[in-house]
């Protein structure tokens, strides 16, 4: 309950809600919620503006206005930070630009676990994956220590789906890398044909892993290629904007949720479960739904952990996704534009908490003020010190692509 829906469903409006069809997602109009930001403009081309709700219970945000214009590649929005162009980075940075950017002048790095993960979906639907040994093949082929070593910094999925700082994470190590293990299950269920392994173009960490997984299998004696793909073009084929599954292996995110509130795992892969990327593998197990069951209805955290376990158990050995990692949250900024971000543990510093008035850091600090690591600049909460907020959209990225803070709206093109 303190985290759904206590804390995860918003406040919605009876007036706007009242008589809604259940068939209907929402209310007609622009989206209506309680929060300390209200949205004024939506352009799908160009971005979002935000304007501070100035009655908002925690007290009037620090900042007035946030500009959300659009970027559309990830090597575009390090080039704006470096540059001075942009002020912000929520996207978690892979090891070598976050290393460059820690030795720049004015910048400073938050870094800390994030809960939001990075996993191999298999199609269990279409063959080769429909078989299980196939799959566990996969699972076997796969060094996650190495995998590890080329996007760090990051945390293995050993683990299962649910990072290991999570108080709800399996103890067992679920996942182990076997060479021979692997090949044996390619003698039972063989790989005849290629496997091409989608990732996404505009997320340099997540396109990595696509191209350590392809050589992992090569290794195994596996034919395997990397595809690069768009946001539109990954969307269709894992089935994620509605149309049918025609992937046979992509590089997907782990819900950051899932982490939080293992219950999730039942609505990811489950026979009840929602449309999302995970969901598209295809798979079903009524073993899976009766043992997820268990973790809403647990009476007691204990017996609420010992629920995901097996749980976690369960999806380890019929394989319908395989954990890789979990990056380590790196973000960066200019304390001199605005040094109130706040480091959430799982979730990173683009968080109401880096606005509100409730931190201690509401105000710019000078240049140099906050070094690497330090998220909190010191400082007092007064509305409207820093009069415009400019956030920058990677469009298509799993998470926000870069941000671009300061006292004035800088005009930026996709």
């Amino acid at each position: 309950f303190p985290d759904q829906p206590l804390a995860d469903l918003p406040i919605l409006p009876e007036h706007l809600w009242r008589g809604v069809p259940r068939a209907q997602a929402a209310p007609p109009g622009p989206p209506v919620g309680s929060g300390p930001y209200r949205l004024v403009r939506a352009s799908a081309g160009d971005g979002y503006r935000f304007l501070a709700n100035r009655d908002y219970f925690r007290g009037a945000p620090a900042v007035a206005r946030l500009e959300v214009p659009i970027i559309r590649d990830a090597q575009r929005t390090y080039r704006a930070l470096f540059d001075g162009r942009a002020d912000m980075l929520p996207v978690t940075l892979p090891g070598a630009v976050a290393r460059r950017l820690r030795r720049s002048f004015g910048i400073a790095i938050s870094s800390g676990p994030s809960y939001s993960g990075t996993a191999l979906m298999l199609n269990v639907r279409r063959k080769p994956f429909d078989r299980v040994d196939a799959r566990r093949g996969v699972a076997a082929a796969l060094d996650l220590d190495r995998l590890v070593l080329n996007v760090a910094p990051a945390v293995k999925a050993d683990h299962g789906y649910l990072h290991p700082a999570s108080p709800w994470a399996a103890a067992p190590v679920l996942q182990h890398f076997d060479a021979p293990a692997a090949r044996r299950a390619f003698t039972r269920a063989p790989l005849d044909a290629e496997v091409p392994v989608l990732a996404p173009d505009n997320d340099a960490v997540r396109m990595e892993a696509g191209r350590q997984v392809v050589l992992a299998l090569r290794r195994a004696g596996v034919r395997a290629r990397l595809v690069a793909s768009s946001a539109t073009a990954l969307a269709q084929a894992t089935g994620e904007d509605g149309s049918r599954p025609t992937f046979t292996a992509a590089i997907v995110s782990i819900p950051a949720l899932a982490s939080y509130d293992p219950d999730l795992l039942g609505r990811l892969f489950g026979a009840n479960g929602r449309r999302t990327r995970l969901d598209a593998s295809g798979y079903r197990s009524a073993a899976f739904d009766a043992l997820a069951a268990r973790i809403a209805a647990a009476p007691d955290p204990d017996a609420r952990r010992r629920a995901v376990g097996q749980v976690l158990e369960r999806l380890a050995r019929d394989v319908p996704a395989v954990p890789l990692f979990f990056s380590e949250g790196t973000f960066a900024y200019r304390p001199g534009a605005y040094g109130g971000w706040v480091h959430v543990k799982g979730l990173g510093i683009l968080d109401k908490q880096s606005f509100t008035q409730t931190s201690p850091a509401a105000r710019p600090a000078p240049a140099g003020r906050a070094g690497g690591g330090q998220s909190r600049a010191e400082g007092g909460g007064v509305f409207g010190v820093l009069s415009v907020v400019s956030l920058v959209v990677l469009l298509g990225a799993v998470a926000l692509g870069a941000v671009a803070l300061g006292s004035r709206w800088r005009s930026w093109r996709p």
